[in-house]
């Protein structure tokens, strides 16, 4: 997974009273994001409307002469803004009760990922099928995200395990004794922002653990402070 991935266009935020008027001139805007394939979210709320619109590669410039033809004022941020690892943790929604964030070596967790039991294979050709435009937006988006619950269960149980780590070290465990399981908990395809933010070029990735999990992790040496 790699930057290639990750198109680097700009997103646009709007927020503006809905009226007769510029209502139809905000419709004229969404109607034409959905000719282009430009990826966009409407929020309608009593009489005012938010969106959002990713735009791909090279159609910032549309966007904003559509904009200045319609008298719609937007905020403009760019990719890098929004997909730096610093802005993504800080746009992590808080973890589910009994659950903390906590951010993995990447590389060490998919070396370890490839000897055990897991269904992350699952979850990246999900990923790839059916679920990168979502992400893609989601991550883009400016708006909070939910990161990926990540469950590490040793067959021998969390102590057996971490005693057995510390006696042979976290290199000597054996193959398929511990499964490791994303955890799909929104409608939206949270079990996915792991590869999102991989394909981001992360290498520190937030993920949700319980206190098991996190304990597992810690002792393999796979969390990162």
């Amino acid at each position: 997974m790699s930057l290639s991935s990750v198109s680097f266009g700009s997103t646009y935020k709007i927020n503006q009273q809905y009226s007769q008027r510029n209502g139809g001139s905000m419709d004229i805007l969404f109607e034409h994001c959905e000719d282009k394939r430009i990826p966009h979210d409407i929020l309608y709320d009593n009489k005012s409307v938010s969106a959002t619109i990713v735009s791909p590669d090279n159609a910032d410039k549309d966007i904003e002469t559509m904009c200045a033809r319609l008298g719609i004022n937007f905020k403009k941020y760019s990719t890098e803004q929004l997909i730096n690892p610093t802005a993504v943790m800080h746009r992590i929604m808080r973890p589910p009760e009994g659950k903390r964030i906590v951010k993995i070596d990447a590389d060490k967790f998919e070396k370890l990922a490839a000897s055990q039991e897991n269904n992350i294979k699952h979850c990246a050709n999900d990923y790839k099928k059916y679920y990168s435009p979502r992400t893609n937006f989601m991550l883009k988006s400016g708006s909070e995200i939910p990161a990926t619950s990540v469950y590490i269960n040793p067959v021998s149980g969390k102590d057996n395990m971490i005693e057995y780590i510390k006696h042979f070290g976290k290199d000597k465990i054996n193959p398929s004794s511990i499964f490791i399981d994303f955890e799909q908990r929104t409608n939206d395809p949270d079990h996915c922002m792991y590869f999102a933010m991989r394909d981001a070029g992360m290498t520190e990735i937030p993920v949700y653990m319980d206190q098991d999990s996190y304990e597992v992790a810690n002792a393999l040496g796979i969390v990162k402070s």
